[in-house]
């Protein structure tokens, strides 16, 4: 089980926790504030500067690392078998998280709840999960590292 979670917050996308016993993303702190804006000066020739120009948010994509674990559920409850969990844990994340709605905008709702208790919400698009290794411990401690990816349309959590 994932003892220390949500130390930088606790981000929930369509009602799913991704700070807990079965999986964590351990930093949170991109989408503390960290958004693209676009928009440019306009380079006059032969004037020394620019026009300057406001710049507006837009969309923001951020690659989170994660941990997924096979010992527990979601719940926190043990597991039996950790390869079992591990895959059901995966299957759950991919069915409820990761898997493109097919609805509205397809976007999903999400919340970011920070470590001084404000909340703050976007809707993102999880663009894809990636599996990036295995790490087993006889069977009794099965992780893998992940990375989630999401995309803010408006920019950043507000």
């Amino acid at each position: 089980m994932i003892a220390s979670y949500g130390c930088t917050g606790t981000l929930t996308i369509n009602s799913v926790v991704l700070n807990g016993p079965a999986w964590d993303i351990p930093d949170l702190t991109a989408l503390w504030i960290e958004a693209a804006q676009r928009g440019e000066d306009r380079l006059i020739p032969g004037a020394v500067g620019v026009i300057p120009y406001r710049r507006r948010l837009t969309v923001t994509e951020h690659t989170l690392a994660m941990w997924i674990i096979g010992d527990t559920d979601r719940t926190g409850a043990p597991q039996s078998d950790a390869w079992d969990g591990l895959q059901a844990n995966i299957e759950y994340l991919r069915t409820n998280v990761v898997d493109p709605t097919n609805t509205g905008d397809g976007t999903r709702a999400a919340t970011l709840l920070m470590p001084n208790g404000a909340t703050r919400t976007a809707n993102v698009h999880v663009t894809g999960m990636r599996i990036q290794g295995v790490d087993a411990d006889d069977g009794v401690f099965t992780a893998v590292n992940a990375v989630l990816m999401l995309s803010i349309p408006r920019g950043r959590f507000a």
